[in-house]
């Protein structure tokens, strides 16, 4: 089943990022926690599933519709902050990287 299509199944109220057409594509799972969740602690352990989003493709994704001239140093400090950083309550989406050892990435 498509992840979209499973998440507003299970969770009508779960965020999703906007403008959902640019954002949509980047949704690549559902899960109610995940081990790489900044925000694992916080989560209610039986709250409904949310969003996985591609770290590398909601930064691509911001280029673009970024200012011309972004980076994509300042697209990551943009999504690093505003998207990933941001608790929103049990329905906050989860954001995972694919990098193997992202200490120098992120």
């Amino acid at each position: 089943m498509d992840p979209i299509a499973e998440l507003i199944l299970k969770n009508p109220d779960a965020l999703l990022f906007e403008p959902r057409e640019l954002y949509d594509p980047c949704i690549i799972g559902v899960a109610s926690t995940h081990p790489d969740d900044w925000w694992g602690e916080e989560r209610d352990p039986e709250a409904p599933p949310v969003a996985i989003y591609s770290y590398e493709k909601v930064v691509e994704a911001f280029l673009k519709e970024a200012l011309e001239g972004t980076t994509r140093d300042e697209a990551m400090e943009y999504v690093d902050f505003n998207m990933a950083g941001a608790w929103a309550g049990n329905g906050t989406p989860i954001i995972v990287s694919s990098f193997e050892d992202d200490d120098d990435e992120l």
